[in-house]
């Protein structure tokens, strides 16, 4: 299992969302969806959650631009892709990944090698 987060930006100007570039082996390609991604080994452990938030801040400045401000955890989803079959992700592996939410910002959008972002609403 692998795992990672992923975050909620809402203010103003919309919810931060970012078109991913087309890539292969990546089951998003293409699609929109939170910044987000997988957690470094040193923001792991049950007791780390210190490391998950910078995760969540580092994941969505590294793809957008915008360096969140008090993030929130609210959720957790389990991606249970082991049986699924994704014709551009030969070896899917199950993501546990946690939620943060935010609705204040710092910086300006910029794209990524991940993608574009985008306020959408």
């Amino acid at each position: 299992m692998k795992y990672g987060t992923m975050s909620y930006l809402n203010c103003d100007k919309g919810i931060l969302m970012l078109r991913k570039i087309e890539r292969k082996e990546d089951p998003n390609s293409g699609y929109c969806t939170l910044p987000g991604g997988k957690l470094e080994n040193c923001e792991k452990g049950l007791k780390n959650i210190e490391g998950r938030v910078k995760s969540s801040k580092r994941e969505t400045e590294d793809e957008t631009g915008i360096s969140l401000i008090n993030p929130v955890l609210r959720g957790v989803i389990l991606f249970d892709n082991k049986d699924r079959i994704f014709d551009n992700w030969p070896n899917p592996d199950n993501f546990l990944v946690q939620i943060y939410s935010a609705t204040e910002y710092d910086g300006e959008l910029r794209v990524s090698d991940e993608g574009i972002p985008f306020w959408g609403i």
